[in-house]
């Protein structure tokens, strides 16, 4: 049985030299250096400051992230309860804004029709499509993104509720 020579650990370090040797020629030519991945774990780990972000570039702390801020509490814009089919009051919307309806139509004795429409107040036509639902009772929350001033027509047999809000 023949023996093979076993490889030295002195010639085992060598072959891995040139590797080592790469990673560092390679980090230097990308412009990572020591002391920006060091700044990047110190960084990471410096908790009792709060998060931080890293500038790669710098290779230092830029400081703590402002927090962000909740997003505000949209206004009521209308509050209507009725029953039949009415014109609401008018309302001016911003942006973003919902309409939440609820309808009842028991005291109708069997589902009813409950249909609104949005309407500008200046008479141009609008897009937004309202809510149209046969049913005894139910509700929703319809989005829209348009601004400008309307008000809402509702055709139903039903008692119901609107809110407008954005």
């Amino acid at each position: 049985m023949s023996e093979q020579p076993q490889a030295s650990a002195k010639s085992k370090h060598l072959k891995v030299i040139p590797f080592i040797i790469i990673i560092v020629v390679l980090a230097s030519i990308s412009g990572v250096g020591w002391h920006a991945l060091h700044a990047k774990s110190a960084s990471a780990t410096n908790s009792a400051s709060g998060p931080v972000q890293y500038n790669p570039n710098a290779g230092e702390s830029l400081g703590s992230v402002p927090a962000t801020t909740p997003a505000p509490t949209p206004t009521v814009l209308l509050d209507q309860s009725g029953s039949g089919s009415v014109q609401t009051k008018p309302f001016t919307t911003t942006g973003d804004w919902t309409v939440t309806y609820t309808f009842d139509c028991s005291a109708y004795g069997s589902s009813g029709n409950f249909q609104t429409y949005i309407d500008n107040t200046d008479g141009s036509y609008n897009t937004d499509t309202g809510a149209n639902e046969l049913a005894t009772s139910g509700g929703n929350t319809d989005y829209y993104y348009d601004a400008g001033e309307h008000y809402i027509e509702v055709n139903s047999e039903c008692s119901w509720h609107i809110t407008v809000k954005g």
